[in-house]
């Protein structure tokens, strides 16, 4: 059929019409908005963008005031809460941690995903083993607003992906043995990006090897491994 005889597809398909499915792991809690659009071909125009929203919830969620934290359980959300003492992560789960305050370290090793937007923590930020999607500040595409850290943030052998964006780390920043994607098709690579960071910035055994994507980290102690042009 030629194009000028082309037909409309109509909204949730119908007859010689196909359906598709897209998934995504490793989301970070609340709204995501999937958009679609047929590209069109020689039997049917291009349509209008159709698109879904889901929401990603936790199984506890953690809110005001409180002491020191073991988290346990698929996943747990730590919003809006001023933590007095450190948060352990119960080697389970996911945790996430949003617009809080943590007057300690944070400690989590052997979970799931493991975000941490827009807070503050007066210790070392410490995530080792996971094996999802580790997202540490990045208010671009992942909305995620950059956190202060006082202490050092330490990764090792996180095996999801890793983003590290936009934060201000009175320490070192140490991030060794990474691999694996993030949840979506731009997250090929370790980002390490826009960061001031007190002491030194130390990167070795990431595959591939960490970018900055174009945005340069402050660093006032030596750069040194893989982030060495950082």
């Amino acid at each position: 059929m030629s194009r000028a005889g082309a037909r409309t597809l109509a909204p949730g398909g119908g007859t010689n019409c196909a359906q598709t499915q897209v998934s995504f792991a490793n989301l970070l809690p609340g709204s995501h908005t999937v958009t679609a659009q047929y590209s069109g071909d020689d039997n049917y125009l291009t349509p209008d963008l159709e698109s879904v929203t889901e929401t990603v919830s936790c199984t506890r969620t953690i809110t005001g005031d409180v002491g020191e934290l073991f988290t346990s359980g698929d996943s747990t959300c730590i919003v809006g809460a001023t933590v007095h003492g450190a948060v352990h992560d119960a080697r389970d789960g996911a945790l996430y941690i949003s617009g809080s305050t943590v007057h300690g370290a944070v400690l989590f090793s052997g979970g799931t995903l493991f975000g941490m937007c827009g807070s503050t923590v007066t210790g070392t930020t410490n995530v080792h083993d996971a094996s999802g999607f580790v997202l540490v500040g990045d208010p671009g595409d992942d909305g995620c607003a950059g956190n202060r850290i006082g202490g050092s943030l330490l990764l090792g052998d996180n095996h999801g992906g890793l983003e590290v964006v936009a934060n201000q780390v009175g320490g070192s920043v140490q991030v060794q043995g990474t691999t694996g994607t993030g949840p979506f098709p731009e997250d090929t690579r370790t980002e390490i990006e826009g960061n001031t960071i007190g002491g030194a910035l130390l990167c070795s055994g990431n595959n591939p090897a960490p970018t900055n994507d174009g945005h340069p980290n402050t660093v006032s102690g030596q750069r040194l491994g893989q982030c060495s042009n950082l």
